[in-house]
């Protein structure tokens, strides 16, 4: 038995998301489950980065991450 990995969006990119056709919207929720899921399971770092910028907030790690999605999407977690 697994963990099981919960995804909640932020209300505006669930408004982002509801304002694309069906079809889009489940491609794009299924390419965001599966990239977040290989990079807590199998540390699959191709598509998650941390911000450079952020990377070092004094002495602590940055929580700020960006998911490459495709060449048009991005998402920041």
């Amino acid at each position: 038995m697994g963990n099981t990995i919960n995804i909640y969006y932020y209300r505006r990119a669930n408004k982002y998301l509801n304002k694309l056709d069906k079809n889009e919207k489940n491609k794009l929720t299924i390419l965001i489950n599966s990239k977040i899921k290989d990079f807590i399971e199998k540390n699959d770092r191709r598509y998650i980065q941390q911000e450079k910028y952020f990377s070092k907030i004094g002495k602590f790690d940055s929580t700020i991450y960006y998911l490459r999605i495709s060449n048009d999407y991005r998402a920041i977690m």
